[in-house]
């Protein structure tokens, strides 16, 4: 009889054993489920580290009437008519203020944009200039090698550029997204972040 007790405690204890090492092995991640909880975590925290628009906010978005152009600067009197059609008609697309107007400046689609103030009618000094060239003979792709603006917000002092320098010799392209707040009429760069061809 007590030969039977062990053997029964025995096999409860080798059934709770095998249900514990089975519930260890039910609640325990897989890899891949491991992997994907670690790209969403790497993706949280660059969301994080990226600049976002809501973290800059403007205190209004300027409503009234558009400022004619100051021409204080020699892009403003090249384009003076341009301009001041644009301020007329053109809705805000940054801090609240300014709008954005772009322009070809020559050959191999040289292209300019120029941020204007719709309250004051003054343009911000900053060179936002690009052209088309191949930025990798091998496969003969072609880029906009420069600065353009890549994303705005009415309501934010925030601004998002996309940079691509031309490659030279072996040397590739490489791409970067620069951002930037208004701060005091000027812009100021915050972050440059290297990017892939995209």
């Amino acid at each position: 009889m007590e030969k039977i007790k062990i053997y029964c405690l025995f096999a409860s204890c080798l059934f709770l054993i095998s249900s514990s090492a089975y519930a260890n092995k039910l609640s325990k991640p897989s890899q891949k489920e491991e992997f994907a909880k670690n790209k969403n975590t790497t993706e949280v925290q660059s969301k994080q580290l990226t600049p976002q628009f809501k973290d800059y906010p403007v205190s209004s978005i300027y409503k009234g009437l558009a400022a004619k152009l100051v021409l204080d600067n020699n892009s403003a009197k090249a384009f003076e008519k341009q301009i001041n059609q644009a301020l007329a008609e053109d809705k805000i697309k940054f801090a609240g203020e300014y709008i954005i107007v772009r322009f070809s400046c020559g050959t191999a689609g040289c292209m300019t944009e120029f941020l204007v103030n719709k309250r004051t009618g003054k343009m911000l000094h900053v060179d936002l200039t690009s052209y088309l060239t191949i930025v990798d003979s091998k496969r003969n792709v072609e880029e906009r090698v420069g600065e353009t603006i890549e994303s705005t917000m009415a309501d934010s002092h925030l601004l998002v550029t996309r940079e691509v320098t031309e490659g030279k010799g072996h040397k590739p392209a490489e791409y970067f997204n620069k951002f930037y707040i208004l701060d005091q009429g000027k812009l100021k760069l915050i972050k440059k972040i290297k990017t892939m061809n995209n």
